[in-house]
């Protein structure tokens, strides 16, 4: 049984109700209520209950005289969601969208159908619920260098302070300690760890804080986890107001198929409402005094745009789609990206059997820790203002399991991997940070309920290629000091079988398992892209509001014109408070 797998088969051979007890886990106690009667009208409606959409929702019914509709295609979060290392089992499941990208000739070549898996949080909380927990602001300059007015790292990092209970040693007192989102190092170290770290040292990177002002080195993973248990928005920012905001109400289970405009002919065109449709199948309307705020992803939210009627002219009018507007909705789609299979077999067990024990006692041990990832490093190559590479170090080799959730062929799996999953031993993952190659989406049809046709366009760029062989060669490097040769490290060198012409560890041999085993850790975002008023290549101005269509924003990682260094989901939450006090500043109420 291979180490993931043993975290999986503890929990469950756990008594689930000793479990619940120790971590203080109540599923009603959790949950905001549903809303039985519903009113016709609302001053604002916020589509997706996610990382931006419960921050919102909380924000904005502030204002006791706001009324606030919060409208989510999911369903509640339950027990197995909050368990850290049960992060994978998230996946292929009934609160997840399970997306696919469309097949590619020159990515994925060894996934599934040519098909590249997107997991998406269909659930209150959204991928904050799904995802790996992993907290960080970004690099400073990726925010500069957006080069839009009001969103530089000077104008956005109170926002972060805002969000932040930041319980990590902080002597400089640069972190938010009373805001919503709980953020911790990680309670369990695997002995593992720590040779890990220090053989980044050895190599060259410093150990510093990675949300600090240095973001080149390497550090322990810092989370959005409190007491051994996820913490996401829905936690984070509805649980608190949950008996004390009559003017928030909230449906579950309903999916937003288009925004109402009413087009005039001598103004602008306005938002007034949304249409939906509840698991009862019945289609429903429901109308807006003031603002209509999608916050359901960078692939839903131009999804509902373009079902509405804003998006590309040629697009919309070969789906017959009436156009209410024609802007760039859907392009400028970037990712993180990383070739799987970098895998080190070690000679001593990285997690003892005891320390599974301690979940139930202490909240800690291996079941604590976010699938297994302990160690974050950022490397910056030469030329580069901000970091290329971020290496995330996990303490387990890749089971059936992450070979099926990255969409990874059987045979690939059967052949490479099945052999040493019982093994001891780490997998690197190398993650290119800013890609210069941009994919885009489409919808498939005019069916609100057909998935749309994603094109992520991975690697077209050659640059992107040489810069993930350079982040390979540096796990490599690391790998190879002393502190892990200790370990008895040795890189794992059964090539797969697509890339058996090429010599094992040279740069054609890379380049082939790159695009044989490319994979994504599922931070899409820029499909609505924000600029400043009048950017022709813009979605949404620096107001998040969409342009041409008064009544209309967008508050989620759709809008961020170039990708952050590192993990997305800290600073859509830090985007969703900013674009709060925007709301309440354009109608009076800061």
């Amino acid at each position: 049984m291979s180490t993931i797998y043993q975290l999986i088969y503890v929990v469950f051979v756990v008594n689930l109700c000793v479990i619940t007890h120790v971590i203080g886990y109540n599923n009603e106690f959790k949950q905001y209520p549903e809303t039985s009667e519903l009113k016709s009208e609302y001053d604002f409606i916020v589509v997706g209950a996610g990382s931006a959409g419960c921050v919102l929702a909380n924000r904005l019914s502030e204002i006791a005289d706001w009324s606030v509709l919060l409208i989510e295609a999911g369903g509640p979060e339950t027990f197995n969601m909050d368990v850290p290392a049960l992060a994978g089992l998230n996946q292929h499941t009934s609160f997840d969208w399970s997306y696919y990208a469309e097949p590619s000739n020159h990515f994925g070549l060894g996934l599934e159908n040519q098909t590249m898996y997107f997991p998406r949080g269909k659930v209150m909380g959204g991928s904050s619920v799904t995802n790996f927990m992993i907290y960080t602001r970004g690099n400073p300059k990726d925010y500069d260098q957006w080069n839009i007015t009001g969103w530089s790292y000077i104008d956005v990092e109170k926002y972060f302070l805002k969000l932040e209970n930041y319980n990590v040693p902080d002597p400089d007192n640069e972190f938010g300690n009373d805001g919503p989102m709980y953020i911790n190092v990680v309670p369990y170290h695997s002995n593992l760890s720590n040779h890990i770290l220090k053989a980044a040292q050895e190599y060259g990177l410093p150990l510093i804080n990675t949300n600090g002002p240095k973001q080149v080195g390497v550090s322990r993973l810092q989370s959005t986890i409190k007491n051994g248990v996820r913490f996401s928005t829905n936690t984070g920012y509805l649980t608190p107001i949950r008996n004390s905001r009559p003017n928030l109400h909230l449906i579950r289970n309903c999916q937003v198929t288009k925004v109402l405009v009413d087009n005039f002919a001598d103004s602008n065109p306005k938002a007034s409402g949304v249409q939906f449709v509840c698991s009862d199948g019945k289609i429903s309307t429901i109308f807006t005094r003031k603002e209509v705020i999608l916050s359901a992803g960078a692939i839903n939210s131009p999804q509902i745009l373009m079902l509405s009627g804003i998006g590309p002219k040629n697009h919309l009018t070969e789906l017959d789609i009436p156009l209410i507007k024609d802007l760039p909705v859907g392009d400028n789609m970037m990712d993180h990206i990383n070739m799987f299979g970098l895998q080190f077999l070690v000679n001593q067990t990285v997690f003892p059997k005891s320390d599974f024990d301690l979940y139930e006692t202490e909240r800690s041990g291996p079941l604590s820790t976010p699938a297994a990832v302990e160690v974050i490093s950022f490397s910056q190559q030469v030329g580069s203002e901000i970091p290329s590479i971020e290496q995330l170090f996990i303490s387990s080799p890749p089971g059936k399991l992450v070979c099926e959730n990255f969409n990874l062929k059987q045979d690939i799996y059967e052949e490479i991997y099945k052999p040493v999953e019982t093994l001891p031993g780490f997998l690197v993952f190398s993650l290119l940070q800013h890609p210069k190659s941009r994919g885009w989406l489409r919808l498939r049809d005019s069916n609100p309920f057909s998935k749309p046709k994603i094109f992520p366009n991975y690697l077209s760029h050659p640059e992107d290629i040489d810069m993930l062989i350079l982040g390979i060669k540096e796990a490599i490097n690391i790998s190879k000091q002393p502190s892990l040769q200790q370990y008895g490290t040795t890189l794992y060198n059964k090539p797969i079988t697509q890339c058996k012409n090429y010599e094992f560890g040279s740069d054609d041999y890379w380049k082939c398992q790159i695009r044989t085993t490319t994979f994504t850790l599922y931070h899409q975002c820029g499909t609505c892209k924000m600029g400043e008023i009048g950017d022709p290549t813009a979605v949404v101005d620096s107001e998040l509001k969409v342009q041409g269509v008064l009544g209309l924003r967008v508050v989620d990682a759709s809008v961020m014109p170039e990708i952050i260094t590192g993990h997305p989901n800290g600073p859509v939450i830090m985007i969703a408070e900013k674009a709060a006090d925007l709301i309440k500043k354009d109608w009076n109420r800061t």
